[in-house]
């Protein structure tokens, strides 16, 4: 029954469906409260904001977040140490919309993960304009079984735009999670 339970929940997750009873069976870290129990280190950077949570909703149809707010320029590692068992860092991402007609172009969402002393390596790169196509919640599953059982450090980046406009680039990191694949 534990993998029955196991399995549905990681579908929830692919789904984008974030109920934490729901979850509770996956879960192995929820970097939100890891970043608000102050277990994370926060690099600002050219950033011009501070990183903090935030709420990002989409008007379009009410879906919300709660979200690590982390302006271009900034980066928020999480050091922690994965289950033996197959994991995987679960994420949405989005531009907040209250600067979706600010200007500029966009962010870039980064994934960065590090082993001991050795150069981190790059798992994830996205980058999210703020054309209407775009205007909406990115849902990410980013694997880590490479890691299983390791200590690892988690880096989550956020960079401008191709076109380096740090201008409106208040990006958003929804319910970042690292759970068990299913």
């Amino acid at each position: 029954m534990e993998d029955k339970s196991r399995q549905v929940a990681g579908e929830l997750l692919r789904l984008g469906i974030r109920e934490p009873a729901a979850l509770a069976s996956v879960v192995v870290h929820d970097l939100l409260q890891i970043y608000q129990s102050g277990g994370a280190q926060v690099t600002l950077g050219t950033a011009p904001e501070p990183v903090r949570v935030r709420r990002f909703s989409m008007p379009q149809d009410g879906d919300w977040s709660d979200v690590l707010f982390v302006h271009a320029g900034a980066s928020v590692s999480f050091p922690t140490t994965l289950p033996a068992e197959p994991a995987a860092l679960s994420f949405r991402v989005a531009m907040d919309p209250d600067s979706w007609d600010w200007g500029g172009d966009g962010s870039t969402f980064i994934v960065l993960v590090q082993t001991g002393k050795r150069e981190p390596v790059e798992v994830y790169r996205r980058h999210i304009s703020k054309e209407e196509a775009d205007r909406r919640w990115h849902e990410e599953l980013v694997p880590l079984a490479a890691y299983s059982g390791q200590a690892i450090t988690v880096t989550l980046k956020t960079e401008p735009g191709p076109a380096a406009d740090y201008n409106g680039d208040w990006a958003g990191w929804g319910q970042p999670l690292i759970a068990l694949e299913p």
